[in-house]
C-alpha cells in the first residue's frame, strides 16, 4: 500500500507487502525490501537498501549526503539489514571513502535493534561505517 500523497521513483526497487505512509519520499536508487513499513514523512534517498521487516517511524532521514567535510560527491551506500526499528527524527548517511564507503546497520539474527534521536539533538552514527562483525 502506497499512500498518494507519496513520491516514489519509478527507478526505486519496492519489495512485497511494504506499506508507505503519507508524505514520505523514496528516491531513485532505494531498495525497500519485503515487509517494511515508512509510517509518515520519511524520506529514504541515495544508494540505499533497507532490510525485510524495518519499520520507520515519522521525520526520519535515510541515505542523505554524509555528513563529513571531507565528503566530495563520491560513491557510496548505505546497506540497513532486517528487522530494525528507526524511531523519529533520525538521520542515517552512508559511509565516506575514508571510512569504507558504506555505512551498514546491522541486524542480529531474530533480535531487533532500534535507532532513536532525542528531541532537540542530532543522533550521530560515527562507529556505524566501520561497523564489521566479530
Amino acid at each position: 500500500m502506497i499512500h498518494s500523497s507519496s513520491v516514489i521513483s519509478k527507478k526505486a526497487k519496492i519489495g512485497k507487502n511494504v506499506k508507505i505512509g503519507p508524505f514520505c519520499y523514496v528516491g531513485d536508487y532505494v531498495e525497500l525490501h519485503d515487509d517494511i513499513e515508512l509510517i509518515s514523512n520519511v524520506h529514504v534517498e541515495g544508494n540505499t537498501i533497507i532490510g525485510k521487516e524495518t519499520k520507520i517511524f515519522p521525520f526520519a532521514s535515510i541515505g542523505t549526503s554524509p555528513q563529513d567535510l571531507k565528503y566530495n560527491n563520491e560513491p557510496n551506500s548505505l546497506v540497513i539489514g532486517e528487522k530494525n526499528i528507526i524511531r523519529e527524527y533520525v538521520t542515517i548517511n552512508p559511509g565516506t571513502i575514508g571510512g569504507g564507503g558504506t555505512a551498514t546497520r546491522p541486524a542480529w539474527g531474530k533480535r531487533r535493534t532500534t535507532s532513536t534521536a532525542r528531541s532537540g539533538t542530532r543522533t550521530s552514527c560515527r562507529g556505524l561505517q566501520s561497523w564489521r562483525p566479530r
